[in-house]
C-alpha cells in the first residue's frame, strides 16, 4: 500500500465513517437478495483497461521482489526470524515471517500501529499491505466480531497476500467478519477500479474462510480478483529439507535428490526432499461475497471444499475454477446475478462435483463445464492433447440466465442429473466434441428454444428419463450419436425430437412425445443409421396448415413429372374419347382415322387468286385515280370555305368537280397532257369491273407496303363517264378479291416533277404526293371498305411479259 500511515492515524482520530455501520454486520447476505433482473455488464474504455492491466503488472512485479527478499539467507539474519517491513517504491508490505504461533489481530495492531487504526465504529482500516512467508499463519478468527476495512483509493491499495503461508478468517453465525475495500475520502467502499482496488490472495498454501461477509474487492484478473487461491506448478522456494545422509546405492523417490563429492559414486551423499507443484487448497463455508471482480477465483488448486455460501452480483464470474483445479467439492453454494456464468469450470479442471447449488440470473450461463484440450497441437509450454472430465452437476437449479442453463463444451465423462432448469435461452447444451455424457431425470421448463441440445460430434451420450416442458423443441440432435429413452416432452410449439446431420447408431425409443406444430419427431434430415422406437404420441396436435403442407410436397421436379403424367393421362383419356365416344364429333374422327386413309387427306395447297390482264389492272388503277381525285377536290372546296361554315358530309357517290386553277394544278394538267400525247387515241369506255373468284382458300397474304403506280395510258373519260364511275363505285367485294399490279414506264417525263401516285394493296391507303403536300384519303375513306391490303398476285409468264413489252 502506499505510505498512508498518516492519513490512517488521522482518519482513526478524527473518526472519519460511518457510525451506522454496525459490527457484525451481515450486509453482504443482505446485498444478495432475491432480485430476479439480470445485471448488466459494465462498460470498460480501452484507457481504463489499460490501466488496470499496468497496475496488476506492477503487483506482479511487487511479489516477485517480496519472493526474491524473503528467500535470501541475508534477509532472514537481519531480520532475527521476526517480522519485518519492505519497502518497494512507494509500497510498504508487512512480512509476516514464520512462528509457532500464528498472528491474530491483537499482533498486528501492535506490529503496525500506524497502518492497522481502530475506527470510531469499531472497525479497522488497513493502510499497508501484508505478506504472509511459507510457515507463518495469520488468524482473524473472533467471536466479538470483526470489521476489517482496506483501504483504497487514487493513491493505491492494501492487500493480504500469503505465499505458501495459511491464512484464517473464521467468525460465527451471529458475529461473522465482514472484510471490503474502503475509501476514507468519500466514506464508501471503493467502486472505481481504475487504480487497482484491495484484494485477498493465497499462493500455494491454504485458505479458511468461516461466517465471512466479504465485498468490493478485487480487480482485472483473476489473482487479484478478489478473493483468489493460486498454486505454481514449481517447488515453493525454501521447501526443500534435509533428510540426511544416505547410501549411494539407495533407491530414491521421485521427490528425494541426493549430492555427494566429487569422486568416486560409492560411499554416502547427502538427501533432501523437494516438494513437487504447489497446490493451494481451501475451505470456504457460510460466506457471502458480494461485488467483486471475481466472487472466488481458483488455479492450480487440489482439494477444495465451498459449502452454504453465497456469490452475488460479481462483475467477471462467480465462481471460477481454472486450469488444473482438481478434486473440488462445492455444495449448497448459490452464484446469482453475476456478469458472466455462475460457475465456471474451466480447462483442465477436472474431479469437480457440484451438488445442490443455485445459478440464477446471471448474465452468461448458469453453469459452464470446459473439458477441451488445453492445446490442438505442439505448442509453446508443450500441453498435453487430451481432454478433461470426470466433472458433475446434480440437483442444482439454474434459472433466468441470459444465455444457457447448463453448457458443456467438450471433455469426457460429464454427468448432469436431477437438475431443475427454467426460463433459460436453452436448457442444457453440449457440444464440441463431448465424449461420455449422462443426462438424467432433468427437470426443464419454458426455455426460449430448445430444452436439451447435443452438436458438433458428441459421442456416447445417454439422455434418460428426462422432463422437459415448454420448449420449442424439446430435445434437437446434430451430427451426433445419442441415445434417447423414456423423455417426456410436452408443450413443445415446433418438434418434440429432433434429429439431423451425420448419426452413426443414435437410439429412440419409448419417449412421451406432446405439444403441438410441426411433427412430435422430425429425422427426415439425418445421413446415417438410426434405429427408432415405439413413441408415445398421443398428446401430439399437428397444426401444420395445409398450404405448409403442400410446400413440403411441392417441388419443381415434382411439378414437371406431374405434368408430364397429366398430358399422357388426358392423350390417352382423348384417344379412348375418340373411339369410344357416340358424338358426331367423335364419329367423324373415326372416319378419318379409319384404316386405308390417307393421315393428309384434308391438307391441301393454299389458293391463289386468279391473275388480272393488263386492261384490268389499267381499268381498275383509272377508277381509283378518278375516285382519289374527286375526294381532293371535295376536300379543297371544304377549306375554301369559312371556319364557320359546318363541313359537307362525304356522299356516298360524289361527282368530280372541277378545282380552282392554280398554279400547282396547271403543273398537273400539263404533265398529264404531256403524258396522255404519247399514247395512241382511244374512245372513253365505262370501267368494267372485273367478276370476282371466290374461292375457299384461307385469307390471302397482306401487302407488305406502299407500291408505286403511274397514272392511266387511258383517255381523260368525259364528266358524263366520270359521273356514271363515281355514282357506280364497284362492289365491296370485287375490290377485296383485287390486287393493283404496279405499272411501270420505260421512262418518265424529263419536265417538271411527275405526279407521284402510291397504292397500298387492294383496299389499303391511296396516297398522292407532290410539291403541294396535299392530303389524299384512304381508299377505304373512298370506297367504304375495310382498308385491308392484299398480297399482289403472280401473273403468268404472258402477262408479265405483255407488261415488259408495254
Amino acid at each position: 500500500m502506499k505510505k498512508l500511515h498518516t492519513t490512517a492515524a488521522l482518519g482513526g482520530a478524527l473518526g472519519i465513517t460511518l457510525a451506522s455501520i454496525a459490527l457484525g454486520g451481515g450486509s453482504a447476505a443482505a446485498a444478495t437478495g432475491s432480485s430476479t433482473t439480470v445485471p448488466t455488464a459494465p462498460v470498460i474504455s480501452t484507457a481504463e483497461g489499460n490501466q488496470e492491466a499496468a497496475v496488476v503488472a506492477a503487483e506482479d512485479r511487487r511479489l516477485i521482489e517480496l519472493r526474491a527478499v524473503t528467500s535470501t539467507s541475508q534477509a532472514k539474519a537481519s531480520s532475527g526470524q521476526s517480522p519485518y517491513r519492505v519497502e518497494t517504491g512507494s509500497t510498504y508490505t508487512l512480512v509476516l515471517t514464520p512462528q509457532t504461533a500464528p498472528y491474530t489481530l491483537d499482533d498486528l495492531l501492535e506490529l503496525e500501529p500506524e497502518t492497522l487504526v481502530l475506527q470510531p465504529d469499531g472497525s479497522y482500516l488497513l493502510s499497508e499491505d501484508i505478506y504472509v512467508e511459507r510457515g507463518a499463519t495469520l488468524d482473524l478468527a473472533t467471536t466479538t466480531g470483526l470489521t476489517l476495512k482496506m483501504q483504497s483509493d487514487a493513491e493505491g491499495f492494501a492487500s493480504i497476500v500469503s505465499y505458501g503461508g495459511d491464512i484464517i478468517v473464521t467468525g460465527t453465525a451471529a458475529k461473522p467478519v465482514n472484510i471490503e475495500s474502503w475509501n476514507p475520502q468519500v466514506q464508501a467502499p471503493q467502486t472505481d477500479l481504475t487504480n487497482g482496488r484491495s484484494y485477498i490472495r493465497e499462493v500455494g498454501g491454504q485458505l479458511r474462510l468461516s461466517y465471512v461477509d466479504a465485498s468490493n474487492l478485487g480487480f482485472w484478473s483473476g489473482d487479484t480478483g478478489g478473493i483468489a487461491m493460486t498454486g505454481t506448478n514449481r517447488p515453493s522456494a525454501g521447501s526443500t529439507t534435509y533428510s540426511g545422509t544416505v547410501s549411494n546405492s539407495t533407491t530414491l523417490n521421485s521427490n528425494q535428490v541426493t549430492t555427494s563429492p566429487v569422486g568416486s559414486t560409492s560411499g554416502s551423499s547427502s538427501e533432501f526432499y523437494v516438494p513437487g507443484m504447489s497446490y493451494v487448497s481451501a475451505k470456504i463455508d457460510h460466506t457471502n461475497i458480494s461485488d467483486d471482480a471475481f466472487g472466488l477465483y481458483f488455479s492450480t488448486a487440489q482439494g477444495v471444499a465451498i459449502s452454504d455460501s453465497a456469490v452475488t452480483g460479481s462483475l467477471v464470474e462467480g465462481i471460477d475454477l481454472h486450469r488444473l483445479t482438481t478434486e473440488v467439492e462445492i455444495q449448497d453454494v448459490s452464484s446469482n446475478q453475476n456478469d458472466g456464468p455462475g460457475f465456471d469450470i474451466s480447462r483442465a479442471a477436472q474431479q469437480v462435483q457440484i451438488l445442490d447449488c443455485t445459478a440464477d440470473y446471471n448474465l452468461g450461463n448458469g453453469y459452464t463445464v470446459n473439458g477441451q484440450p488445453i492445446s490442438q497441437g505442439a505448442s509453446a509450454s508443450g500441453e498435453s492433447l487430451g481432454s478433461y472430465g470426470n466433472n458433475s452437476i446434480g440437483s442444482s437449479t439454474a434459472q433466468g440466465n441470459s444465455h444457457y442453463g447448463i453448457e458443456v463444451q467438450g471433455g469426457l465423462n460429464i454427468t448432469l442429473e436431477k437438475n431443475t432448469i427454467i426460463g433459460n435461452q436453452m436448457g442444457i447444451v453440449v457440444t464440441k466434441a463431448t465424449d461420455t455424457v449422462t443426462i438424467f431425470e432433468n427437470d426443464l421448463e419454458k426455455q426460449d428454444r430448445e430444452g436439451i441440445s447435443l452438436i458438433d460430434g458428441v459421442t456416447k451420450a445417454a439422455v434418460t428419463d428426462n422432463w422437459i416442458q415448454g420448449a420449442a423443441t424439446g430435445i434437437y440432435v446434430r451430427d451426433s450419436v445419442v441415445e434417447l429413452e423414456r423423455n417426456t416432452v410436452s408443450g413443445a410449439s415446433l418438434h418434440a425430437i429432433t434429429l439431423l446431420g451425420s448419426d452413426t447408431g443414435s437410439v429412440i425409443g419409448h419417449n412421451t412425445l406432446g405439444g403441438a406444430g410441426v411433427s412430435p419427431l422430425e429425422t427426415d434430415r439425418v445421413t446415417g443409421k438410426i434405429t427408432l422406437g415405439t413413441e408415445d404420441t398421443a398428446g401430439w396436435d399437428d397444426t401444420v396448415p395445409l398450404l405448409r403442407r403442400l410446400e413440403a410436397v411441392i417441388r419443381p421436379l415434382t411439378l414437371i413429372w406431374l405434368g408430364i403424367f397429366t398430358v399422357l393421362i388426358v392423350a390417352a383419356y382423348r384417344n379412348w374419347r375418340t373411339r369410344n365416344g357416340k358424338g358426331k364429333r367423335h364419329l367423324r374422327r373415326r372416319a378419318e382415322l379409319a384404316p386405308g386413309r390417307h393421315p393428309y387427306t384434308n391438307q391441301f395447297m393454299m389458293a391463289i387468286a386468279p391473275p388480272m390482264t393488263l386492261d384490268e389492272v389499267l381499268a381498275e388503277s383509272a377508277r381509283k385515280m378518278d375516285a382519289a381525285r374527286a375526294v381532293t377536290a371535295e376536300r379543297l372546296a371544304r377549306r375554301a370555305k369559312p371556319a364557320a361554315e359546318p363541313a359537307v358530309k362525304p356522299a356516298p357517290a360524289v361527282a368530280v368537280t372541277p378545282a380552282p386553277v392554280v398554279p400547282a394544278q396547271q403543273t398537273r394538267d400539263k404533265q398529264r397532257a404531256a403524258f396522255e400525247s404519247a399514247k395512241p387515241v382511244t374512245t372513253a369506255e365505262p370501267v368494267k369491273t372485273p367478276t370476282p373468284v371466290k374461292t375457299p382458300a384461307p385469307e390471302p397474304m397482306r401487302a407488305q407496303g406502299p407500291v408505286w403506280t403511274p397514272p392511266t395510258r387511258s383517255p381523260e373519260p368525259t364528266a358524263a363517264a366520270t359521273t356514271s364511275t363515281a355514282s357506280a363505285p364497284a362492289p365491296e367485294s370485287a375490290m377485296l378479291e383485287t390486287t393493283v399490279l404496279p405499272v411501270v414506264l420505260d421512262k418518265e417525263p424529263a419536265h417538271e416533277a411527275p405526279e407521284t401516285l402510291v397504292l397500298a394493296g387492294g383496299l389499303g391507303e391511296l396516297r398522292e404526293e407532290s410539291e403541294d403536300s396535299l392530303d389524299f384519303p384512304t381508299f377505304g375513306e373512298i370506297s367504304g371498305g375495310t382498308g385491308r391490303r392484299r398480297a399482289r398476285p403472280s401473273l403468268p409468264d404472258s402477262a408479265e411479259a405483255e407488261e415488259r413489252q408495254w
